[in-house]
């Protein structure tokens, strides 16, 4: 779009391939569809030898943010549109398997 300021060297697009692939794969179809951030987790799982997750998931009281967003109305429900527990799960078992990091927050 003309009105978009960015670098097109710098703008990953992924193939719908890969979405259905996370979602059906890895989410066992749980939620409405994948996360942007689950979508990234899984993108670095497949493609970098290392990988790192710090804050990442809900906040103590089951709600998500975007970290961007300086709104207080911005808190979701827990999960929303996104199986984000179910997502969570993931995440555990992946870092007990010893293929990624997770630092969660306090």
């Amino acid at each position: 779009m003309a009105k978009i300021n960015a670098d097109k060297n710098k703008v990953l697009i992924y193939n719908p391939t890969f979405l259905k692939y996370v979602y059906d794969v890895w989410l066992e179809r749980h939620g409405k569809y994948p996360s942007t951030g689950f979508l990234t987790l899984m993108f670095a799982i497949h493609v970098c030898d290392e990988v790192n997750v710090f804050g990442f998931g809900a906040a103590k009281d089951g709600t998500w943010q975007h970290y961007w967003e300086k709104n207080k109305f911005t808190k979701w429900e827990p999960t929303g549109l996104h199986a984000g527990d179910y997502e969570s799960v993931i995440m555990k078992l992946l870092a007990c398997k010893n293929k990624m990091k997770l630092f969660e927050g306090r």
